[in-house]
């Protein structure tokens, strides 16, 4: 940024955005954690506030085998709980949180945004592999930083059989 400044007095000139925000994605207090059908999982998405940015949308994408429980979302500012359609409004599909003109705009460095909620591990997913939540925190006019929460169901099922090949 270039500017020029013309006057008799000393001026001191702040640049917005010099720090950016953070996130940090949990499910169950972990990075990853192990999950039996129909689970409840306590996720936390965790912003670490910068001043100064134009938008401040968080998005959460669910697998299919996680359900998220919708009356369980809430989102607070330094442990303080904000209110929807006054702090923050919601969008469909797993979930977006977008914060209002007013609360965006009283953000500090390092505020820490809070969002919570449940969500349920359904049966019958048959795979080993992780299931990947992902949560995107968009700011600015085209920034985002992303984060990752895995469970795992981690079943195994056992057939017990006699000599004959008969499950018993």
């Amino acid at each position: 940024t270039t500017f020029t400044v013309m006057s008799a007095n000393a001026v001191e000139v702040n640049e917005k955005n010099t720090k950016a925000p953070t996130i940090d994605k949990k499910v169950d207090e972990l990075q990853a954690t192990s999950a039996d059908f129909n689970q409840v999982l306590n996720y936390t998405i965790t912003v670490t506030a910068a001043a100064g940015t134009d938008t401040y949308t968080i998005t959460d994408a669910l697998p299919t085998q996680i359900t998220l429980d919708t009356n369980s979302v809430t989102i607070s500012k330094n442990g303080a709980a904000l209110a929807i359609n006054t702090d923050y409004t919601t969008a469909a599909g797993g979930f977006t949180l977008t914060l209002t003109p007013a609360a965006r705009a009283a953000l500090k460095d390092n505020d820490v945004l809070v969002v919570s909620y449940q969500a349920t591990l359904q049966p019958n997913t048959t795979t080993m592999d992780a299931y990947t939540n992902t949560a995107t925190l968009s700011y600015g006019e085209d920034k985002s930083i992303s984060d990752t929460a895995d469970v795992f169901s981690g079943h195994i099922t056992f057939e017990k059989r006699d000599n004959h090949n008969n499950i018993l």
